[in-house]
């Protein structure tokens, strides 16, 4: 429940709308958009439905978004069904949920791209240090025996039943079955 005063739009259940949605308090969507859903606070209530992406600082899911998620804060109910990547700082999923997507933490990212750029910006190796990478294994000449001849291929004028086809394989293929 918002504090008295907070900013709070509500889109009810049977109302749809198609279009961007930005707010700076609290979105409770009980009904469908059609759009990007971007507030302090997204509430997608069991049977809504957002088609497109959804920011927010808190975003709970309890029902379905067909989008990229970014919040800082994300809490996925069982009902909820997720088909999209989801960005986030801290996140809860209940036993149920369904996401189709990737998972990232934003903060396991940061700390990834911080490593690279510390290793691409280190000095290289001095020529004397690096080695020449030399094949485990020499290639061979492999002997390579000609294949038997293909079956006949059966023309759209006369088409071929499986028992002719199995009877042209055994024609032309002159190894022994075992």
């Amino acid at each position: 429940m918002a504090p008295p005063g907070a900013s709070r739009l509500a889109i009810d259940a049977g109302q749809s709308i198609v279009g961007d949605v930005s707010f700076s308090g609290t979105v409770q969507v009980d009904g469908r958009i059609e759009g990007d859903v971007s507030a302090n606070r997204v509430v997608i209530s069991a049977g809504a439905v957002v088609d497109g992406a959804v920011k927010g600082r808190s975003v709970y899911v309890d029902g379905t978004v067909n989008g990229p998620i970014d919040s800082g804060a994300i809490s996925l109910a069982s009902t909820a069904c997720v088909k999209g990547n989801i960005t986030y700082e801290t996140m809860t999923i209940a036993s149920g949920a369904s996401i189709v997507g990737l998972c990232s933490d934003r903060n396991r990212v940061d700390q990834t791209e911080s490593k690279r750029e510390t290793q691409s910006a280190s000095q290289p190796l001095p020529f004397n240090k690096i080695k020449k990478v030399r094949p485990a294994v020499r290639a061979r000449a492999i002997e390579v025996a000609r294949p038997a001849k293909p079956a006949p291929r059966a023309t759209p004028q006369s088409p071929m039943t499986m028992r002719a086809v199995w009877d042209a394989i055994q024609k032309t293929d002159e190894t022994p079955l075992s």
